[in-house]
This record gives structure tokens, sequence and C-alpha cells, in this order.
């Protein structure tokens, strides 16, 4: 019978020096950088965080003696603009790392 041929190599990779081969190692020395998923982290949080703020806002602006539209659009604008705010804030951030990224692949080409 006409089988394929195995072309998958089951020999282990050569562990080597060179940055990127362990993520524990290259995390401790510095060589990837936390505040990335750190700055995500705190982006989502902060967009909930507001959600909910301009919700509760709307929704207490309805349970009282009538509605109250600036209280409605004050919890509109919060649930819209809060969320801008803090993805410029970290947009601006991670700016720093991408630019550290690209001088690095800089660096490795002049090499």
């Amino acid at each position: 019978m006409n089988q394929p041929k195995n072309t998958t190599n089951h020999e282990s990779a050569p562990t080597s020096p060179e940055p990127g081969t362990d993520a524990m190692t290259d995390f401790l020395t510095f060589r990837k950088f936390a505040t990335p998923t750190l700055v995500q982290i705190v982006f989502w949080t902060g967009t909930l965080v507001f959600l909910i703020w301009g919700g509760a806002l709307i929704s207490e602006a309805s349970n009282r003696y009538g509605t109250n539209e600036i209280m409605v659009w004050t919890g509109i604008a919060i649930m819209f603009i809060g969320p801008a705010v803090l993805r410029i804030a970290a947009e601006l951030v991670m700016i720093v790392f991408r630019i550290h990224d690209q001088l690095g692949l800089l660096a490795k080409a002049g090499d």
C-alpha cells in the first residue's frame, strides 16, 4: 500500500541561550514585559466599571419621581466617554512597548 511518508520530526529541539526559548526566563530577565497584559486587564475592568456605573445612573434617574434627563444623559456619556478615554490611555502606554519591539527587530536585522 502507498502510505504517505512520515514527515514529523520527533527529535527534541536543541536548547539555546537565545531569547524566547523559555517564557519564565524571558519574564524574569525583563525580555518579556508584564505591562501590556496588565494594561489590557485594566482596560477591560475599567470598561466594565464604566458600563455598570452608567447603567446604574440611568436606572437611578428613572426610579425617582419622574425621569431626570440630565442623569440619563450623564449615564449615557459615562458609558461611551469612559471606555473611550481608557482606550486612548491604554494605547498611549502600548505605543511605548510597540516601539520597543520594533527597535528590537531593527537591531536584530542590523546584526
